[in-house]
């Protein structure tokens, strides 16, 4: 879900939270990122620039954690 409430994936009015089919539960994304963290830099370049024009959040979640 987006600050605004709306959903992040679908065109929908209001996010249905757990109802949703699209609901992934924090610790599923959590797991997603470390796999991404655990890749070679070079694979983890090119997985950026296809699906995140160029930007890596899995870093981006890293260092917020550990602050």
């Amino acid at each position: 879900m987006l600050e605004n409430g709306k959903c992040r994936w679908l065109n929908v009015p209001k996010c249905r939270g757990t109802k949703c089919s699209y609901y992934q539960k924090t610790n599923s994304l959590e797991k997603a990122q470390d796999r991404l963290r655990s890749l070679d830099e070079e694979v983890q370049v090119r997985i950026a620039k296809k699906y995140y024009g160029g930007f890596r959040p899995w870093v981006d979640t890293e260092a917020k954690s550990r602050r």
